[in-house]
């Protein structure tokens, strides 16, 4: 374009890839394709933004032919804009405005998509330390209830002890004589 004169301001681009200078590339690039007459709009910006499949390749097939046709006639840039009618031109300021705004509405600026990144990274770390702490804390309760098991085992194993010990005492008073108790041995008057 900017050797048919239509886009002398190249220099002026805005050499990034976040969104502010996609739309600040795309807004300086609307004048000179209006001029060529290549349909360009909104949704075209957001498919070559979003990188759809062809909308690259669309977009410079149109500038391709619009380039031919303006060679063709031998027109200059400023031949072409001295063609058209002022009410035309008034409807087409009023179109870049409208074209303006509505990119600007459907492409978030840069700060505000950094901030949404910046705010799934920080998500991200306090799930993450919130299942390690969900871990710790499980941990925490196995090993308190390994803890309890084991003294219930050793209150089971000591209750079996003393249990055998008095089966085994009692197995001993079982084979003496048996005392005799104050009650039978009263004679009954």
């Amino acid at each position: 374009m900017n050797k048919y004169g239509l886009q002398e301001d190249f220099k002026s681009f805005s050499p990034g890839s976040n969104t502010d200078a996609k739309l600040n590339n795309f807004s300086r690039l609307e004048p000179s394709l209006r001029l060529l007459q290549v349909p360009f709009n909104s949704n075209i910006v957001s498919d070559v933004m979003r990188e759809k499949p062809g909308a690259v390749t669309k977009l410079m097939y149109q500038l391709f032919i619009a380039l031919n046709r303006k060679e063709q006639q031998n027109l200059t840039s400023h031949a072409m804009e001295a063609m058209k009618s002022s009410q035309k031109m008034t409807l087409e300021t009023a179109n870049a405005e409208f074209y303006q705004n509505r990119l600007r509405q459907q492409f978030p600026r840069q700060v505000q998509v950094d901030m949404e990144e910046l705010v799934k990274t920080f998500d991200k770390k306090r799930l993450d330390n919130l299942e390690k702490a969900l871990k710790a804390q499980q941990a925490k309760e196995e090993q308190s209830y390994n803890v309890m098991q084991s003294l219930r085992q050793q209150k089971m194993q000591k209750s079996r002890k003393i249990m055998q010990e008095q089966r085994e005492l009692l197995n001993k008073i079982g084979t003496s004589p048996k005392p005799r108790t104050r009650v039978f041995d009263q004679k009954v008057k």
